[in-house]
């Protein structure tokens, strides 16, 4: 019985080699498949088998069951009492098949010859002898003495060693031993506890009046400087420090060229396409950092009312405006990216190969031109902070429209 798995996974069984033989020559079983070995429980590539390899050359005609078992005919690789390499084990007899004989005659038999097979059948194994085994034994035994040796050795020399470099140490010391006639180095004297004087000197008289008189009436002034003084000096004010953190917000606008988000130039190229969208990404955290400086700042001057009545902090619906704004203008040249090499920009508008991503960046531009004309019509909008740095980077020029 042959276990076989085909190239295309499933699991086919065949009972006797002629039914392996057609299923061989009628491309069932191809030379991708695998059989299964029972002894050693596992799959192993269908070529090693010599059934197959004898129908597949055409050598010698394909063995029945009883012939040769299917666990038989192949050696598992690794597995114990067995071989090592896939050689196949041959058989002693090949049975003719059905075709080639008459109705009622006895099988003709003929023997295996191993150089008609193609694959060499490698020498067993000699057993390894006792001697053998018994010699390595004695190496590895050997070689543990030699280095325990070793170690003894070397920590026999170096005791011995220390015991003449011992009184070479003793000659060198900073503080020599005493020797006998020698006299005791001097101890530092140690002062009683009742020897300390029991009388103190009479304090000085004090400064007359006309001492005290003319130093305050001298010219030179005497400066004095509190710690609270010098303290307020190094700290800024409540709107010094507002005005440093708009300055550092510009900085930071203009590091990243902030300005002209929509020109032409950046629709010249998918490369300037993806430019544009990172610069306005890091628009919107420049603005994020400046929400935070506010947040510090209310609860450092004015933790008793942050964001109360006369604070500089911008409302949250500013901020919010501010924050959708900028999403939208990512939003929209995110459509641009994601369109590279469908879209077609003549200077003035956009051409669109996908309708809806068409649709879609219109409904975007038209969502922004809405907030740019509200905040632009807006009576509050320049004495807010963020807005009017918004508008001057998107207004001038317009997003392009769609073609």
């Amino acid at each position: 019985m042959y276990r076989i798995r085909l190239a295309s996974g499933e699991e086919a069984v065949y009972r006797t080699a002629e039914e392996l033989a057609l299923a061989v020559s009628s491309g069932v079983v191809s030379p991708s498949a695998e059989v299964f070995h029972n002894t050693a429980s596992r799959w192993l590539p269908i070529e090693l088998h010599p059934d197959y390899r004898a129908v597949a050359t055409g050598k010698r005609p394909a063995l029945t069951q009883a012939a040769v078992p299917a666990e038989a005919a192949i050696s598992a690789p690794g597995a114990p009492g067995e071989k090592n390499d896939l050689t196949p084990i041959p058989a002693a007899l090949d049975e003719v098949p059905l075709a080639g004989r008459p109705s009622g005659a006895p099988p003709v038999v003929e023997e295996y010859d191993p150089a008609k097979d193609p694959t060499p059948v490698a020498p067993p194994a000699l057993p390894q002898e006792p001697s053998a085994n018994r010699a390595a034994k004695l190496r590895l035994i050997l070689a543990l003495a030699m280095g325990l040796g070793g170690i003894g050795l070397v920590g026999g020399g170096a005791v011995a060693a220390w015991r003449h470099l011992l009184p070479l140490l003793e000659q060198h010391r900073s503080s020599p031993r005493l020797s006998e006639g020698m006299p005791p180095e001097p101890a530092v004297p140690v002062r009683r506890a009742d020897s300390f004087p029991t009388v103190y000197p009479a304090p000085a008289p004090p400064l007359p009046l006309t001492a005290i008189l003319a130093r305050r009436d001298s010219t030179t002034p005497e400066v004095r400087t509190s710690r609270l003084q010098a303290t307020r000096n190094r700290t800024p004010g409540y709107f010094e420090a507002y005005a440093d953190a708009r300055a550092e917000m510009d900085d930071a606008f203009d590091y990243i060229h902030f300005q002209r988000v929509f020109a032409p130039s950046r629709f010249a190229a998918p490369e300037s396409l993806r430019a544009t969208r990172r610069m306005v990404a890091a628009a919107a955290n420049i603005l994020r950092v400046y929400r935070g400086q506010e947040v510090q700042l209310e609860q450092t001057y004015r933790s008793d009312d942050p964001g109360g009545r006369g604070s500089l902090r911008e409302p949250f619906e500013t901020a919010e405006s501010a924050r959708a704004l900028l999403a939208e203008v990512d939003s929209l040249f995110g459509v641009l990216v994601a369109q590279q090499g469908r879209i077609r920009y003549d200077g003035q508008s956009l051409a669109f190969q996908d309708p809806h991503a068409g649709r879609a960046y219109t409904e975007l531009r038209a969502g922004i031109l809405t907030a740019l004309r509200e905040w632009r019509d807006s009576i509050e909008a320049p004495d807010l902070v963020t807005i009017p740095r918004i508008l001057r980077a998107l207004e001038n020029p317009l997003p392009p429209p769609r073609k």
